[in-house]
């Protein structure tokens, strides 16, 4: 959905309700989850009892996973039914084993965290998105691993610039109406650009990033909106299969689809996705693992093959519609940085 001048993904899904004769069967997993999840977000428990097995939810059933976070620190093994565990555990089951090395991971998040001062987190929650064993990635030493090679989709401070001058002459309209196309022109979602980007920012300092490792620095790919003159606040992760090598292939190659994608609201950080850590082995108890988050937040990973399903073929379609920039992505170039608000950064930068 495309507000004016602001990009967002959203999940939309309905659920037919339940006649009293069909009701009685065992919830699914993801009707599970997300009441515990509203429960732990403070709803009523009355609210949550008039809800409560009066809808169906098999319709979600192997095609639509849930993804939480809540903000406090969570042993095993419940941690693995949260953040960047329960992202691990989905890659796992879904993600083949044998080509899970070559998964190419693609991320375009409203919000960035300090990966250069987190490197080791880097490297740890890249093994745990393609699936690799969990307690083996916590025990690897991080400095005997490299970086990898992410793709992070994130406006450069050039063309976020740049989008400003083109939408200068928008002017608010004091309708309330939404053409057909789902582009509100309410006035109080009439804001700059500028207002528009203090909404997504990059832990990165300005001054810092020229300097930050070349290998963080590659991840960077600039923000080209298929609608010009938009911006974004979304957070999807793609979990690409490996792009095409042969002679034969072209950049104009539909790519296939993915193998997962992530729709939500986890930002590219610790306090979002978690950090994930390792409890010392302790007399006869050995080590284990145990996961904090500073949020709450909340997703639905889907398979690649089921997003397909899910979208009108028409002539020329493809599952790469639903996203809002253009691909390829090209790779920051030489000077560029990533975009950051004021509101982000100290007065002198």
């Amino acid at each position: 959905m495309d507000l004016l001048l602001a990009q967002q993904h959203w999940f939309v899904q309905s659920f037919k309700k339940l006649t009293r004769s069909e009701r009685g069967n065992p919830p699914t997993d993801f009707e599970q989850r997300l009441f515990a999840h509203m429960s732990d977000l403070g709803c009523p428990n009355s609210y949550l009892a008039d809800l409560r097995g009066k809808y169906d939810f098999r319709a979600t059933d192997d095609r639509v996973q849930l993804v939480p976070s809540t903000p406090r620190v969570k042993n095993m093994p419940g941690g693995d039914d949260f953040s960047i565990f329960r992202l691990n555990s989905l890659a796992r089951r879904f993600i083949p084993e044998a080509e899970r090395h070559d998964v190419e991971l693609e991320f375009c998040c409203g919000s960035v965290g300090p990966l250069h001062e987190a490197q080791g987190w880097v490297k740890r929650v890249d093994r745990l998105l393609r699936g690799r064993n969990p307690q083996r990635t916590l025990e690897l030493d991080v400095d005997t691993m490299e970086l990898p090679k992410w793709r992070i989709i994130f406006p450069t401070r050039e063309t976020v610039n740049a989008c400003s001058d083109d939408v200068r002459q928008v002017r608010p309209t004091s309708s309330s109406s939404s053409s057909a196309r789902g582009r509100g022109t309410d006035s109080s979602l009439a804001r700059s650009p500028s207002q528009i980007a203090s909404n997504i920012g990059c832990a990165i300092r300005t001054s810092t990033f020229p300097s930050a490792p070349a290998d963080i620095r590659s991840m960077f790919h600039d923000y080209q909106s298929k609608d010009g003159a938009s911006l974004f606040h979304e957070k999807i992760i793609l979990w690409r299969r490996p792009s095409p090598t042969s002679s034969s292939s072209t950049s104009t190659s539909p790519s296939p689809p993915p193998y997962l994608i992530y729709i939500g609201s986890h930002n590219l950080s610790k306090a979002a996705l978690g950090e994930p850590l390792l409890v010392a082995a302790r007399g006869t108890k050995p080590a284990s693992r145990k996961l904090t988050a500073q949020n709450f937040e909340l997703g639905v990973v889907v398979r690649g093959e089921d997003l397909v399903s899910m979208l009108d073929n028409g002539p020329g379609a493809s599952w790469e519609d639903v996203l809002t920039y253009v691909t390829p992505a090209r790779p920051y170039r030489s000077g560029e940085v990533p975009w950051n608000s004021p509101a982000w950064v100290a007065p002198e930068e």
